[in-house]
């Protein structure tokens, strides 16, 4: 048993020209101020095309499951090197404590009427803004 934050880490190889703009020691600080467990953290890489045409920034999932603990999902994605100080700084001030109380409310109510669905919390960059969608399957 790992005393991390999270079940499992993943990490994708980065393309040319991509950075994280925080590593896992940062993500463990919201994780554990929020008293958050997660089942999965990656570090995702998104193709070039893909980050311009969405800008993904930072991706949350609960999957509720009837009867069961819930599983908590986060994703944080690679952007171009460039936009590395600024999405840093955006995860930094609140974004990635956001996703962190998010997951960690439903987390505290797993049959909560969504169970055998998924949420999601997605932010995106537009404009140099991180932009904040919910969405239920």
């Amino acid at each position: 048993m790992t005393d991390q934050p999270w079940n499992s880490y993943t990490r994708d190889r980065l393309y040319a020209g991509f950075s994280y703009p925080v590593g896992r020691s940062f993500i463990e600080g919201p994780l554990r101020a929020t008293g958050l467990h997660l089942d999965s953290l990656h570090l995702s890489c998104p193709q070039p095309r893909e980050w311009e045409e969405q800008g993904g920034l930072l991706f949350a999932r609960w999957f509720a499951m009837d009867r069961r603990p819930g599983l908590a999902l986060l994703s944080v994605e690679a952007v171009p090197s460039h936009q590395r100080a600024l999405v840093a700084g955006l995860l930094r001030d609140d974004l990635l404590e956001r996703a962190c109380r998010w997951l960690h409310r439903l987390a505290a109510d797993p049959v909560s009427g969504y169970a055998m669905t998924s949420r999601d919390w997605r932010a995106r960059l537009h404009e140099g803004e991180a932009i904040v969608q919910e969405s239920q399957r």
